[in-house]
């Protein structure tokens, strides 16, 4: 299980490195940074946070039942 979870935030690291190459909306760094390479560098730390939190836990972790929110903020709750 904890093997699927870390290609998973592997994953989306490399899916945000190919968002930041080619042209972009001058809108896209307009709401957090300044320029685009501030929300690049920005965005290399999260997922590099990410994956460092994933490669923590060990296998049982993977198996506890996980509550979050929602973006709309509905609860959930997961059991793996």
């Amino acid at each position: 299980m904890k093997a699927h979870f870390v290609m998973m935030a592997n994953y989306n690291e490399w899916a945000n490195a190919r968002l930041f190459t080619g042209d972009h909306p001058e809108t896209l760094n307009a709401i957090l940074f300044e320029d685009l390479p501030s929300l690049h560098a920005a965005r290399v730390d999260e997922d590099r946070r990410i994956i460092a939190f994933v490669q923590s836990l060990d296998e049982a972790a993977f198996e506890e039942m996980w509550d979050y929110r929602t973006l709309n903020g509905i609860p959930q709750r997961h059991y793996s």
